[in-house]
């Protein structure tokens, strides 16, 4: 597995700050800014992939979001984290109820000695290099959200008070982020991740890409190791009612159209179904079923943004232009003047060589698949 720890020092910590309070002015909700949030802060505070853990207003774990997790740990960790972590998410709460009335960050780490010595440790936590522990709970006001968690290996230095002093800034920022804007955007756009599966004419898989896998497994899982899991998702069940539409169809009978979508804390997934052969026995036809990840486009916007070479407020005109606004409504949003906005845009223009909103809105969300 990669980590972000050297790679991600190129990016310059005031501007990774920003982007960090950016993200949490979107409106969008926890659950869908997280997992940029969380390579966001390693920019600020480096550090390995980080974690985050909702709670209950009862200090009750709800569900945790890893950065880019492997589908081999999300899919061993939805079956043994609460049985595995069950005296960690005893020493959390204490913890929450012991700093209940301030933002905190502990350079301390939370795991007992027992779990160190334990197969789950050896096998599953140790080698993602999890060894230091800087911990910020997430509040609002005496409202408990949830803890980040960020990591770093036994080789590289254990964080210091400047790194708790530098995330307790940031966390008041993460709280407002984890609400939701009653006029919510919710715009979806392609993120660039796909995969396809073949079933039988029963739905029973019979291949699957390795990207496919990887998307499965974040579909299934609304979060790893979530106590209250999506559940309501079974890839099985999927396949069977598109393989199915595309039976019915095939004999003429009444269907739906064979495409569904499913949502939750990872982003949106659409499955569409196309017939693979052309068997005169129904019995005996493949289907294709594609699987096309989605992310909320104010997301996929601001990630674009940041590998131009613009100005802040360049960015800023660009973000709303790129949504369909004219530069007037821009200018209303921003509270400039109009002839204001203008000059940004133009200036956009010319360095992006683009010549009106749509090819705005392709180059920057093209750019975000490589960022």
């Amino acid at each position: 597995m990669s980590h972000g720890f050297e790679t991600e020092q190129t990016v310059k910590p005031a501007a990774a700050r920003t982007y960090v309070r950016q993200l949490c002015s979107l409106g969008l909700g926890g659950p869908a800014i997280m997992p940029e949030l969380l390579r966001a802060l390693a920019q600020v505070i480096p550090s390995d992939p980080a974690v985050f853990t909702a709670v209950t207003p009862a200090y009750e774990p709800v569900y945790a979001i890893l950065e880019n997790p492997p589908p081999d740990l999300l899919d061993l960790l939805a079956q043994e984290i609460q049985d595995a972590f069950r005296r960690e998410m005893e020493a959390y709460r204490d913890w929450w109820r012991h700093h209940s009335t301030a933002v905190v960050c502990s350079c301390a780490p939370v795991m007992h000695d027992d779990i160190q010595r334990s197969d789950f440790y050896h096998h599953l936590w140790y080698p993602l290099h999890r060894h230091h522990f800087l911990n910020g709970l997430v509040r609002e006001w005496d409202r408990p959200l949830g803890t980040v968690h960020l990591f770093r290996a036994r080789s590289e230095r254990p964080f210091k008070q400047g790194d708790a002093v530098e995330l307790a800034r940031l966390l008041p920022h993460v709280a407002h982020g984890m609400t939701v804007r009653p006029d919510r955007d919710d715009s979806f756009v392609d993120s660039g991740r796909r995969g396809h599966v073949i079933v039988n004419e029963s739905g029973s898989l019979t291949h699957q890409s390795e990207s496919a896998r990887q998307l499965l497994c974040l579909a299934t899982h609304s979060g790893m190791g979530a106590v209250r899991p999506s559940g309501r998702f079974a890839p099985s069940r999927v396949f069977q009612k598109l393989a199915g539409a595309l039976v019915r169809i095939a004999r003429s009978r009444e269907a739906p159209p064979p495409v569904m979508r499913w949502r939750n804390r990872w982003g949106r997934f659409v499955f569409r179904a196309y017939r693979l052969n052309d068997a005169a026995d129904l019995q005996a036809a493949l289907t294709l079923i594609t699987i096309e990840h989605q992310e909320p486009m104010r997301l996929r916007l601001m990630r674009g943004l940041r590998a131009f070479p613009l100005s802040a407020k360049e960015r800023e005109v660009c973000f709303w232009l790129a949504q369909g606004l004219s530069q007037a409504e821009a200018a209303q949003r921003l509270r400039i003047k109009p002839g204001t906005a203008k000059k940004y845009a133009d200036s956009a223009y010319l360095k992006l060589d683009a010549h009106n909103r749509a090819e705005l809105a392709q180059k920057i969300l093209s750019e975000a698949g490589h960022s």
